[in-house]
């Protein structure tokens, strides 16, 4: 059939060759195609319309596979066009025939498209308004109108010139569109939605406003009594194109449903409409029709209406959220949008849902009228249907609207009355966080981070899906792609620049998560407040004893995760440019810890010392927060020096200070942390300052000494040193020479373990630090058990003077309580621990003894204390002596020479004390020193056995010692074993080493 000539036979001979053309040469002659019969034949009312048929449908397929031939032909003479697109527009309204009117349509647009560059086209839509003019019956406009819509949707062109130069036609456009015939409103339907859409917003700007607004009258009144498909259909497709336009939107939100529709029909809802039928007969008269036909849409089973549906009312809410939400909230488009969520799974449609919903959170009625509690169930749902979709936009626009609501929700209802719908959502966000795409599991974070306000918990807290949800978070910053190293930044910084590369990713999904990690912390710490929070109320009591603590098991979650994957991954990240918005949920989340678990922070807080947190934590409030930038990284950062300072305070060993001395730490830690915001370089400086606000200096003085004592030297020794002493110089130079205890405690032992590094002080020096010290009423109060102060305070004679004999009952006090402290833990904890005493006690002992090899004065002192001390501490003085007069040193014969005569003194006034007072009245006063006197000749004797001649001097010490000794004894009653039992013992050795010869003299 495709080979037949396409000539008129009876006429063709008249015919000028040049109008007719072989096609398909090339493949051995092709059927003949002559223009002028094809004009002719259409032309000729006598002609068979099957005839006319196949010549437009032969001339159609020219045009699409050979159009260039018939171009050429037709440039001969643009008349012979003209005449023929004539000829083919008269055929629109003379022909009968539905396929050769079709083939028509189908053949104008074709030649008109091919053309559109050399023809006028107001010459056709002069045409087609003198056939609209012409006809007396609005019903023939069908097949004119069926063309025009073809013409705008093929020739966008002819849109804005029949918008600005053919306004008449338009009248017959309103003509046709109410008209009682669905087929011809379909068609006026179409075209008018082709012409808004192929014109864009310039044809918007030619449409006059009265137009406009008879257009959106009429096409509420053509829609909401729309009955065909097809008509629905293009009634949705126009009402996109009109609700894009804000003018017309606010026509149409205030057209109300009390306008006289023409022929209504009852009818006109699809079958499953029913629900709508009722919400008309119940709408009031003055609201608007627009959302019950859009909730039609919703409710019909095509999913193509509705998506159109649900992007109409988000172009409508678009343009005046505040105008238009309440509307449609109150007309419940809100509860239909929902119910599509529950039952679709496509694509389009869930992503115009999301974002529909999302606008109407910004409206307060949607919560108030509970929209979003009866909602959340189906979001719910299909959020998991979303993840598993291909298209990553659905997932992230789901968990965007989801962060909306939980948000936006208020306090008073609640969104999550039972346990059930919170594990649900649970489940749908931890999803959301596994997901391949880190924009979606960014936003999917989002929402758990709104998720674990403490508000949306039911009863009981699910404390299991919270701990859940942030291990699942925590498990992906291993995927994570962070710059590594600083010589690799300008790299970073170029790939970074492009907001889709996988390291900006990167850093935003790491930026989310600590916010929401800080999220979770501050719900536990909501949930550790509140006593109700902390267990199920459901739980029978005789259960609450079981050990089992979920919320304990989510704080140490916490605690675990920070630890070993949240703090490496930040610092790996910040090891270039710092950034305050990654810092300031980190210090929040480390101080969050202090409160969490107390009983785990002392290990923790030593670890953060010991990995550099307070110089990070300094650095980066003098690099962030100078000039009051960032206060809230600012009150972060000080709120964790704080906690931390406190913590290690508190572990000091001994217990530094009373209860009013912490609080007064804690209130200078608070009141001043804040204006701390210089660089570690810079405190020297603000050390020796004059001028500068004690607090800010003490708060230094502090830090230092908290930091230096977990082995963290902020500054280097030299300049600690000589800055301490400048401050204790300049605060008694003004007059006030009492510092707070523990500051002065603090500053005793930074200047003690600094010292060796540093130049000896000279006098002026000495005497400040001896009235410093002598402003405290109590020594003790100032003690640090270091070796270092011990050394300190005995190397210089002016301070062991005042303060020598109070560090040492001190260094020995705290032997005796880790005693105390052996004995109990060799009862707990066996011979390991034990074991680990003994060498502390050891250790302690030999700084004695390297002090007394240093200072040999130290043993007076000793000696003093021993036999006026109480009788622990006597011991330990004794036991320290024992070791040192047996441990075989250089110095023990001299040590030995120099102790007797001090033994001796003690004994002649105990021997004197018994003759003044008498010896029932003096042996109560010396029980307590004799028995260690007596010991320490033992020891002596023992050590340096001396040579018998020695004994043969009358006036000689060791003579004297054994006389006092054997008249003391001759004293002492049978029952005082303890002092009677060293005598004899002395008595037995020097008997022993006496000379014969002296036997007679006794």
């Amino acid at each position: 059939m495709a080979s037949v000539d396409i000539v008129y036979e009876q006429v063709h001979f008249r015919h000028d060759p040049k109008w007719s053309v072989r096609l398909r040469p090339a493949e051995g002659g092709g059927p003949l195609l002559c223009v002028a019969c094809a004009i002719e034949m259409m032309e000729t009312a006598e002609m068979a319309s099957v005839r006319k048929c196949f010549a437009l449908s032969s001339i159609s397929g020219v045009l699409k596979s050979s159009a260039g031939v018939l171009r050429e032909l037709f440039r001969q003479d643009h008349r012979v066009t003209l005449h023929f697109i004539a000829t083919l527009l008269g055929m629109l309204q003379s022909e009968e025939e539905a396929a050769t009117v079709e083939k028509v349509d189908q053949v104008l647009v074709q030649l008109l498209q091919e053309f559109q560059n050399e023809l006028p086209f107001h010459f056709v839509l002069d045409e087609v308004h003198k056939q609209l003019n012409s006809q007396l019956s609005v019903k023939r406009f069908l097949p004119t109108l069926n063309f025009l819509g073809n013409l705008l949707n093929a020739v966008p062109n002819v849109a804005l010139s029949l918008l600005s130069q053919y306004v008449p036609l338009l009248d017959h456009l309103f003509t046709a569109l109410v008209y009682p015939d669905e087929a011809l409103r379909t068609s006026v339907v179409y075209a008018w939605q082709q012409l808004l859409q192929t014109s864009g917003d310039t044809g918007a700007q030619y449409l006059p406003v009265a137009t406009r607004d008879r257009l959106c009258t009429l096409f509420l009144q053509t829609f909401s009594n729309a009955s065909s498909a097809q008509l629905i259909k293009n009634c949705a497709g126009l009402l996109w194109q009109l609700v894009r336009l804000e003018d017309a939107v606010s026509v149409l939100m205030s057209s109300s449903g009390s306008q006289p529709l023409s022929n209504a029909n009852e009818d006109i809802l699809t079958n499953n409409s029913q629900t709508l039928i009722q919400d008309q007969e119940q709408q009031p008269a003055d609201q608007s029709l627009l959302p019950l036909l859009l909730k039609k849409l919703l409710l019909s089973g095509d999913e193509m209406l509705q998506v159109a549906s649900a992007k109409s009312i988000a172009a409508i809410l678009v343009h005046s959220p505040s105008q238009y939400c309440a509307l449609c909230i109150k007309a419940d488009l809100s509860g239909f949008l929902f119910d599509r969520l529950a039952s679709s799974s496509n694509e389009m449609l869930l992503w115009s849902v999301y974002s529909c919903l999302l606008l109407l959170t910004e409206e307060p009625l949607f919560f108030s009228q509970c929209h979003s509690v009866y909602g959340m169930d189906s979001l719910v749902r299909s959020l998991k249907e979303a993840v598993q979709l291909a298209n990553l936009e659905v997932p992230q626009q789901g968990f965007l609207l989801l962060t909306e609501v939980l948000n936006r929700q208020p306090p008073s209802i609640h969104l999550f009355p039972s346990g059930s719908g919170f594990v649900a959502v649970s489940e749908a966000v931890k999803a959301g966080v596994s997901s391949s795409c880190l924009l979606v599991a960014a936003q999917a974070v989002k929402a758990a981070t709104a998720l674990f306000r403490v508000n949306h918990q039911p009863r009981p807290v699910q404390y299991q899906e919270v701990e859940g949800l942030i291990e699942a978070i925590t498990s992906r910053l291993s995927e994570l792609i962070l710059p590594s190293s600083s010589h690799q930044r300008s790299t970073e910084e170029k790939r970074m620049s492009d907001s889709s590369s996988q390291t900006f990713r990167s850093k935003g999904f790491l930026l989310q998560a600590l916010v929401c990690f800080q999220a979770a912390c501050r719900l536990a710490e909501e949930c550790a407040s509140e006593p109700v929070l902390m267990k199920n109320p459901f739980t029978a009591p005789y259960k609450h004893g079981d050990g089992e603590n979920p919320l304990g098991s989510l704080c140490q979650c916490l605690l675990r995760c920070c630890d070993s994957v949240w703090i490496p991954t930040v610092l790996k990240t910040i090891k270039g440019p710092p950034s305050a918005q990654m810092l300031e949920p980190l210090y929040s989340i480390l101080g969050s810890q202090f409160v969490l678990l107390p009983s785990l922070m002392p290990q923790f807080a030593s670890k953060l010392v010991s990995s550099g947190f307070y110089r990070l934590a300094v650095e980066h409030k003098a690099l962030l927060c100078a000039g009051n930038r960032n206060p809230n990284l600012n009150a972060s950062c000080c709120g964790f020096l704080q906690k931390l300072s406190m913590c290690l305070l508190f572990q000091s060993d001994p217990p530094c200070g009373s209860y009013q001395d912490f609080e007064e730490v804690e209130n200078l830690l608070r009141c001043n942390l804040s204006s701390l915001c210089c660089h570690l370089s810079e405190w020297p400086s603000l050390l020796c300052e004059y001028q500068e606000p004690r607090a800010v200096q003490y708060c230094l003085v502090m830090i230092l000494y908290l930091a230096l004592k977990q082995g963290d030297r902020l500054l280097p020794d030299q300049t600690v040193f000589s800055s301490v002493m400048v401050l204790l110089q300049s605060v008694q130079e003004q007059g006030n020479c009492v510092l707070p205890r523990s500051v002065l405690r603090s500053a005793l032992y930074l200047l003690a373990v600094t010292q060796d590094r540093s130049p000896s002080l000279d006098e002026a020096h000495l005497n400040y630090i001896s009235k410093a010290l002598a402003s405290c009423q109590s020594f003790s109060s100032l003690y640090s058990h270091h070796p270092a102060l011990l050394h300190f305070i005995w190397r210089y004679p002016e301070l062991a003077e005042l303060f020598g004999a109070s560090v040492l009952e001190l260094w020995l006090a705290n032997k005796s309580q880790t005693d105390g402290r052996q004995n109990t833990a060799d009862v707990q904890k066996g011979d390991e621990k034990r074991e680990n005493q003994t060498q502390q006690q050891d250790c302690e002992t030999s700084e004695l003894l390297v002090l007394l090899e240093k200072n040999p004065k130290v043993i007076l002192t000793l000696l003093d204390m021993a036999v006026r001390g109480e009788a622990p501490l006597a011991e330990h003085v004794l036991d320290v002596l024992r070791t040192l007069l047996l441990g075989q040193r250089e110095f023990v014969a001299d040590l030995c020479t120099s102790l007797r005569p001090a033994l001796l003194q003690v004994l002649q006034r105990i021997s004197v004390d018994n003759m003044a007072n008498g010896l029932g009245q003096a042996h109560a006063a010396a029980a307590k020193s004799l028995p260690v006197v007596l010991k320490l000749l033992c020891l002596t004797q023992t050590s340096d056995p001396s040579s018998p001649s020695i004994y043969s001097n009358m006036e000689g010490v060791h003579f004297k010692l054994l006389y006092h000794v054997s008249s003391i004894g001759g004293m002492l009653k049978p029952t005082d074993t303890e002092s009677l039992l060293p005598a004899f013992n002395f008595l037995q050795c020097c008997l022993s080493l006496s000379p014969a010869h002296s036997s007679d003299r006794g």
